[in-house]
This record gives C-alpha cells, structure tokens and sequence, in this order.
C-alpha cells in the first residue's frame, strides 16, 4: 500500500523516518469548534483527509483571516514582493466600495491608484465625451469674451480715436447748437422712447445745451489724453445719446454708430481699472504688453456690430434695381448736393467703371462679414474695408460715417500690428537709403 504524504507537513523530506510516521496523530477540534458529540461527527482519520486535500504547495504559509474593510492591511516583507492574500482582499474591498458610492468611473485618485496598479478602468466613452465637450466650449466662450487684451497699443488706439471723432462731432455744433437743439429750434418737442438715454429731456433750459457741450469736449479731450478716462468715458456716453435724442433730423449711419460705440466704450470703463484705461498712445507705442485686466468682450461687441452692419447693408442694397443693374454709384457721383472732393467726370458717365464699382462693392459688403472672421483672410480684409471707407470719404460727403467705420477696424488689427508697422516703415528707409 502506497505510503500518502501528509500535505499539511512543510518539513523537508530528507528520505530520514519520522518517529510519528504511519502512525495516526492525536486529532484535536478546532479552537473555535465544540467537541464532537458523537462518533459520526468526529473529524476524518488523516487517510482520508489526504484524499480531499488540496495539491501540496512548498512551503505554503497559513491564511490568515480576511481584512477587514477599512483596516490597513499588512504590509509586504520586502518592498517588491507581491502583496498576499489579505492585500489583495483589502484592495479588492475598497474597489468595490469606491464604484458604488462614485459609479463605475470612480473619484480622478481611484482612477490614478488603479493605473498605478496596473488594473484598466473602462471610462464611460459617452459621458466622458460629452463632459469634455462643454468644457471645451465653456473655455472657448469665457477666451473669447472675457480673455485680456492682447494689445495695449490697440486699445490705447481706440480711445484716442474714439475721442478724436466725438471731439469734432461735437466741434461742429458750435455754431448752430440752439438751432440745432434748442427749445426753439428745428425740433423743439423731440420724442423719447421709454428706453432712450437723454438729460435734456429734463434739463430743458438752452443754457444746459451749452453745458453738456462743453463737458462733452473736455470728456473726449481725456480720452485722447488717456487721463480720468474711468469718468470721461461714461460721461461722453451719456452727452452722445443725448444731443442725438434732442432732434431726430439730422443724424445719418456714422451718427448711429459712433453713439454705439461710445455706450460700449462708457460701460467698459465702468467695469475697468483705471490703470488700464489711462494708458497714453505714446507709452503704448513703446511698450506694447498685453492687458490682462482689460477683458476682451469690448473688442467682441464692436467686431460683431461691424459685421452686422455689413449684413444688413448688403440685404438692403440687393432688392434695389440700380444696384442690381450696376449704375448706383454712377447715380451717386452725380449728386452734387453729396460731393465732398472732385469726382473725375468719367465715373459718372463710364457705364463699365459704373457696373465695376457698384458690383464690387456689393461683393466687398458680402464677403467682410466672413473674411473678418478668418485669421489668414483678416488682414487683407482690413486693408480693403479701411480703402473703400476712405474712398466714401473722399467721394461722398455723409458726416463722419467713414472714420467711425475705420475705428471700427482697430478690434480686428493684429496685436502685433505696431511692430508690423515699424518693421515696414524700417525696410522703406533702407530702401531709400
């Protein structure tokens, strides 16, 4: 009868007979059990125990019991051996609880400690999507409209020319101002809208007229100085609107655009520091920096409004016949009454010129709104719009329209455009040289 090998013994078998072999060992219970009560719930003879037992391992060491959840298991002997069974039920335990309390992506620590565990974690390809997604556009809308200003010499620009077109907007109405506005003038019973902003429709006396010009001179004055602009900005703001809600008969599109872009400019210095806002043209064309406390959305605001002006202008010039038939700019060269400089004569009767210019400048007014928007296409579309409003202006006599358009470009110039600047004007001089 073959001789069975106790699996429970991990001594070395050195071939040597042990004093106890083949002899049966005195069977104790369990610590944790009773004593049998009778033979038949006795534990098995060692005969029979070697029939069921599990495989021999060498040198198996005992199970200790199972960890706890929440308990710190023990740690390895050395540091790189593998962890034993109660590491690995403890690690199994805290998965399993990690996943139910945080679902099956788990907390970013859990999804790193299996990483570093070399277990793979299945993410939620949906949900992670779909997370990454409105972040993305959350970041991209916060960039567009509240990044900073990434020149200062730009928006120092701005200002001055903001500045410059109130001054003389409001220059001209020095010698007709109680014609113009007064309480006998040619409209002495203006209409306001609910919503309209005006001090003159309290202030009714002439002799405020002659006030708010005033202040408004010295406003726009600071804002080409860049001085007290936190004050002079809302201030001048406030004077446009209301000398424009004073009569209704003599403003043109440059008017309704220049009293857009000073509200737009008045709010930003309201919610602006100053430090930022004072910023001189000569010292910015030094030291062009960016401004981080000068967020972005005025540049947005007046970039959106030119486009819209664009659209709008080419939606209401398409269903006109004249310039569907090519001869509206001839038309218009031949009003004296709107003549600013000499036209040469040719444009008014040359039939080709005439169809060249008026379907070019419905393609320029169609294409602007799109090529302003394009990085690689924006600065050949700022050089083509600033042309054709210089072109107006020397063409055709519509107030200012044409330099507030120009301002309205200085939002789109690159904010490296003084160095591009002085980069050209230096490669003419050598060429002069």
């Amino acid at each position: 009868m073959t001789e069975s090998r106790d699996p429970f013994n991990t001594a070395p078998d050195d071939g040597q007979s042990s004093p106890n072999r083949g002899q049966e060992p005195n069977v104790r219970p369990e610590p944790n059990q009773p004593a049998a009560a009778n033979p038949s719930q006795a534990p098995l003879p060692r005969s029979e125990r070697a029939k069921t037992a599990p495989p021999p391992v060498e040198n198996r060491a005992p199970v200790p019991e199972r960890t706890t959840v929440g308990s710190r298991p023990p740690k390895p002997s050395r540091p790189d051996a593998e962890p034993s069974t109660a590491e690995a039920d403890y690690l199994v335990d805290e998965v399993q609880r990690d996943e139910d309390e945080l679902g099956p992506l788990g907390s970013p620590s859990q999804r790193s400690s299996d990483q570093h565990q070399g277990r793979t974690v299945e993410p939620d390809v949906e949900q992670v999507g779909l997370t990454g997604l409105a972040s993305r556009a959350s970041r991209s809308w916060n960039q567009f409209w509240f990044g900073p200003i990434e020149s200062s010499f730009n928006f120092s620009l701005l200002r001055t020319g903001l500045g410059i077109t109130a001054f003389v907007w409001l220059a001209t109405f020095i010698p007709d101002l109680t014609t113009f506005f007064g309480s006998n003038g040619l409209d002495p019973v203006p209409f306001y809208q609910t919503s309209r902003i005006g001090i003159f429709r309290w202030l009714k006396a002439d002799i405020f007229l002659w006030i708010g010009l005033i202040v408004g001179l010295v406003a726009s004055a600071l804002m080409v100085w860049g001085r007290y602009v936190k004050i002079a900005g809302p201030v001048l703001a406030v004077l446009v609107a209301s000398f424009m809600g004073e009569n209704r008969l003599l403003w043109n599109a440059g008017d309704e655009v220049l009293r857009t872009f000073t509200l737009f400019f008045g709010f930003f210095c309201l919610l602006t520091p100053s430090y930022v806002l004072d910023t001189s043209i000569t010292k910015a064309s030094k030291l062009n920096v960016a401004l981080p406390e000068g967020r972005n959305w005025l540049f947005r605001l007046i970039q959106i409004q030119m486009t819209i002006i664009y659209v709008v202008t080419f939606l209401a010039k398409i269903p006109g016949d004249m310039w569907r038939n090519g001869t509206a700019t001839m038309t218009l060269f031949r009003l004296e009454s709107m003549e600013r400089f000499y036209v040469p004569d040719f444009l008014e009767s040359n039939f080709l010129l005439g169809n060249l210019f008026t379907w070019a400048t419905l393609l320029l007014e169609a294409l602007l709104p799109i090529m302003l928007w394009n990085r690689r296409l924006r600065p050949f579309a700022v050089a083509a719009g600033v042309i054709f409003h210089l072109m107006i202006a020397w063409s055709i006599s519509i107030g200012l329209f044409s330099w507030v358009m120009v301002i309205g470009y200085i939002p789109f110039l690159s904010p490296t455009f003084r160095e591009n600047v002085n980069a050209i004007l230096g490669r003419i001089q050598q060429m002069r040289s």
